[in-house]
């Protein structure tokens, strides 16, 4: 089979993955991979098992990275949101104060009319 019959599987599965342009390269190196090593075991495997695979191994190398970086991304999540939630329940309180309950519905017909 043609390596290049699978080139639109390997480009759907690590754009899946990919947060950025650089991971999605690196998503698609271990596809191809990975679609080698599958062929070379078993060459008359269909394009799903393949496939499956690919996404087995991307999934794989994602979940080890997640682990890697979950900790300090739970820490820098809780500060951050602390610091979000009091920063959106001000301009909350502010535009309360300023517009009265319903001021996002007047935000949206002032905005209407200065548009039309």
């Amino acid at each position: 089979m043609d390596l290049r019959n699978y080139e639109s599987i390997i480009n759907t599965i690590a754009r899946r993955y990919a947060r950025n342009p650089e991971e999605l390269e690196n998503y698609k190196q271990l596809a191809k991979i990975t679609m080698w090593e599958v062929l070379q075991k078993k060459p008359d495997a269909d394009e799903s098992y393949v496939a499956i695979a690919i996404k087995n191994g991307i999934e794989e190398i994602v979940d080890r990275e997640d682990q890697a970086y979950a900790p300090q991304i739970e820490i820098v999540r809780s500060t951050e949101a602390l610091r979000g939630a009091e920063a959106v329940r001000g301009m909350i309180g502010k535009l309360r104060e300023k517009h009265g309950r319903f001021y996002i519905k007047k935000y949206k017909i002032l905005k209407m009319i200065q548009e039309g």
